[in-house]
Formats: C-alpha cells, sequence, structure tokens
C-alpha cells in the first residue's frame, strides 16, 4: 500500500479531475449532503478497484464512479 501522503495527494487529484469534469458539463449532481471526504474516497476506491489500466486514463475511472455513485451522466 502506498503511504498516507501518497493517498492524500490522489485524494486531491481525483477531486480536481470530478472537479473540472463537473464544470465542463455546467451542472452539479453530487448530493449536498456528500462530504469531500465521502466524494474523494469513492474516486480512491473506484481506482483501487481497477484491474487493468483504463483506456481513457483516470478521468475514465472519475467519470464512471461519479456516475455510478452520485448519477452524473455522460
Amino acid at each position: 500500500f502506498l503511504p498516507e501522503r501518497y493517498r492524500a495527494r490522489w485524494r486531491i487529484s481525483l477531486l480536481g479531475q470530478a472537479n473540472a469534469h463537473l464544470q465542463s458539463r455546467g451542472r452539479a449532481c453530487i448530493p449536498a449532503e456528500a462530504t469531500e471526504s465521502q466524494v474523494a474516497d469513492a474516486l480512491v476506491e473506484g481506482l483501487l478497484d481497477r484491474t487493468e489500466a483504463p483506456t481513457g486514463g483516470v478521468g475514465e475511472v472519475v467519470r464512471e464512479v461519479l456516475r455510478a455513485r452520485y448519477g452524473c451522466g455522460g
């Protein structure tokens, strides 16, 4: 497992990717009651659950998690 400091960097990077994706769509779909930590945890889990590298890079994983967990389409 990665040291905690690397996990923290992952979390920040993944949240940044999610934010950029949602801003590009011009809408928010994550419920207001979802905390930053919950969203980050979901994104990290989605990345760690992969057994193969995503063809669309990390952005693909971010989009999949947003769609599956929060119903963010497209």
